[in-house]
């Protein structure tokens, strides 16, 4: 019985990581496209004056965690299928 409690957990785990990390690699790769955009989002919603590296910086960081879920994603469904 917990074996396939695992196997379920494992699955309802791993929907919401993938979407997150889909969700995440939408909103960076704008951050990346159109840096414009995040700096005037910043400056209007936050008061803080954000530099076009800044953007840059923040697009890469936030990118990189984003393909770290997708990875985790992959490594987690693997495990739910044994």
């Amino acid at each position: 019985m917990a074996q396939a409690t695992d196997k379920t957990a494992g699955a309802a785990l791993l929907i919401p990581r993938f979407f997150l990390a889909v969700f995440l690699l939408q909103w960076r790769v704008e951050k990346l496209i159109v840096p414009s955009a995040i700096i005037r989002i910043a400056q209007s919603f936050y008061g803080v004056s954000l530099p076009t590296g800044g953007s840059y910086a923040l697009g890469v960081a936030e990118l990189v965690l984003a393909l770290a879920l997708l990875l985790g994603a992959s490594r987690y469904s693997a495990m739910a299928c044994l």
